[in-house]
């Protein structure tokens, strides 16, 4: 896990988990391995506080295969603030297809963490991370041009 200044999580992770390496899924990974450093290296210029979100890809493989469908708000690391959302990748999820799945994963985890903490009773602000989000979209559709 990513952690940035005194030891805190960073605002947004993204890891990618893989079900073993298969042709069928190389170039998803890829895909998704972009936009993590894209997200590591954007998230520079936006204050660590508040909400943090950890995003994790499940992409399906020949060894496993995550066992849901989705993206769901799964744990709450209330000392950081940080809620951990999962993603399972699409086994049919084509290349050309990965920066609106990645989009929509983005978008869904946002709310689904703000409702996980709101739950909870997490008080930290999600404008921070909200704002980093909406300019990785931005960011996300103006590359796709």
């Amino acid at each position: 896990m990513a952690e940035s200044g005194a030891g805190r999580p960073d605002l947004l992770a993204i890891g990618v988990s893989r079900g073993g390496p298969s042709p069928a899924n190389e170039l998803v990974n890829e895909a998704l391995m972009g936009y993590l450093r894209m997200v590591m290296r954007e998230q520079a210029v936006f204050p660590n506080e508040g909400l943090r979100i950890n995003i994790v890809f499940h992409v399906p493989g020949p060894i496993f295969q995550p066992d849901y469908k989705g993206v769901h708000a799964t744990k709450l690391d209330r000392k950081n603030s940080r809620v951990l959302v999962v993603a399972a990748v699409p086994s049919n999820l084509k290349f050309d297809e990965v920066s609106g799945y990645f989009a929509n994963v983005l978008r869904e985890a946002r709310q689904n963490a703000i409702d996980y903490a709101r739950k909870r009773k997490i008080a930290a602000s999600a404008d921070r991370v909200s704002g980093l989000i909406d300019h990785l979209l931005n960011q996300i559709v103006a590359t796709d041009r």
